[in-house]
Parts: C-alpha cells; structure tokens; sequence
C-alpha cells in the first residue's frame, strides 16, 4: 500500500477517534466549503455534497491532492467536525494536505444496506438494499466531477461510522 495512503488511513482512524469524544455537531461553526448539487442518474435525485479544501490549497498548482470522501458529510452532520479536524490534523504535519468531499444524507439506510428478504429488516427501515447504486454514484458521478474541477491525484480513502462503515 502506498505511504501516503497509509497515513490518509491512519489519519481517517485518529478522526473517527476524536470524532467519538468531541464536541458535536451543533458546537462547532462549519469551516469554509463549497456546497455542490450533483444530479445523479443512478440515484434518480440530486445529491448535496460539501467540499473542504486544506489550508494552503491552490487549484493552479502542480501538487495533486488525495480526497477523503465521507459517508454522513452533511452540514448537519458530520461535516463540520471532520473538516476542522483535517484542518487540526494537516496544521500539525499528522497528516498530508487533503480534499474532504461530505456526501449529505437523503434516504441513509437505502443507500448503507444490501438488499434482504428477512421481514424484520423491513420493519426497520422500509426502504433498504440501494447500496450497489450509492457506491456506484460515487465511484461514476462523483469522483469525476470532483476530478474535473480540482487538483486531486488517485489517492483517494472514504470514511464512514456505523451503518456508513459497512
């Protein structure tokens, strides 16, 4: 595996740590981003994702960016606490510069879950089993468009708790 991975890997596991005994969501202003509005075919809707570049991000430079994707990444979600942690984080040389991409929720249990038969799982979430088209959103629709306007490389992680850890 790539050393630069690795650290965006280990990084991404020094966030969900903190994630777990910082503030909240409603503590914290959200850091300065770019709100996106991606029409998706294979979701059949527009999905809302946040982007946050690093300090000292230059879209005209030749530096490549990794991007870490984030499953919850909504302004009231997740987002906020993520970025200004990845901005802590990349101050503090832990972690290399990155692009952070929040994907905000719309119907999270349909795009987290397989398909299933049992019964009981419907009575949990009615609307489950659309997670082949919500990985495919990111994989087709996503990570293109975030490619075409800013300066990213391959290097690319996605993190995600709970549900969105599956």
């Amino acid at each position: 595996m790539h050393s630069s991975i690795r650290r965006i890997l280990a990084g991404s596991w020094m966030v969900c740590c903190m994630l777990h005994g910082g503030t909240s969501v409603a503590d914290e202003s959200v850091p300065p981003h770019l709100t996106l509005r991606i029409p998706s075919t294979l979701l059949s809707e527009t999905r809302v994702v946040n982007v946050h570049v690093p300090p000292g991000y230059d879209g005209k430079a030749e530096v490549l960016y990794p991007v870490l994707y984030m499953l919850d990444g909504g302004e009231k979600e997740d987002f906020p606490h993520l970025a200004a942690t990845l901005d802590a984080l990349i101050e503090q040389d832990e972690i290399p510069a990155m692009l952070l991409v929040g994907i905000e929720n719309t119907e999270r249990r349909r795009d987290l879950t397989g398909p299933t038969d049992v019964a009981s799982d419907r009575e949990i979430a009615p609307v489950v089993g659309g997670s082949a088209n919500f990985r495919g959103f990111i994989e087709h629709e996503l990570m293109p468009r975030i490619r075409m306007f800013y300066r990213v490389g391959d290097e690319t992680a996605i993190i995600g708790e709970s549900l969105a850890g599956l």
